[in-house]
């Protein structure tokens, strides 16, 4: 048996902590293959109530851990933007599609 207190400092940010994360069943996960996919279907899972997400490609990048790797763009999409997206759609409960929109990507 233990006992715990919280101090009154950091009191809000413990109960504030539901609003900052994403939940999502491991199930729907822990079939990922690659971490790029992990990465993207946490932050589309935070906005998966708003109907979309609108990300900049300078941003996306690194967020998928490929910032300097992959300069042209179709090979970015081949590469980890596509592949990404279709395990999301097929190992997930999450649905998602894609629309590029002069230089942001727009992440439904």
């Amino acid at each position: 048996e233990f006992e715990f207190m919280i101090s009154r400092e950091i009191e809000p940010f413990i109960l504030e902590l539901k609003e900052r994360f994403s939940v999502y069943r491991l199930a729907d996960v822990h079939k990922f293959k690659a971490a790029s996919t992990w990465h993207l279907f946490e932050h589309l899972n935070r906005w998966k109530n708003t109907g979309g997400w609108h990300v900049a490609l300078k941003e996306l990048r690194i967020i998928l851990g490929a910032d300097g790797k992959y300069p042209r763009f179709d090979s970015f999409r081949q590469w980890l933007i596509d592949p990404a997206v279709a395990e999301i759609n097929e190992k997930s409960s999450l649905k998602i599609k894609r629309q590029a929109l002069h230089g942001l990507e727009n992440l439904l």
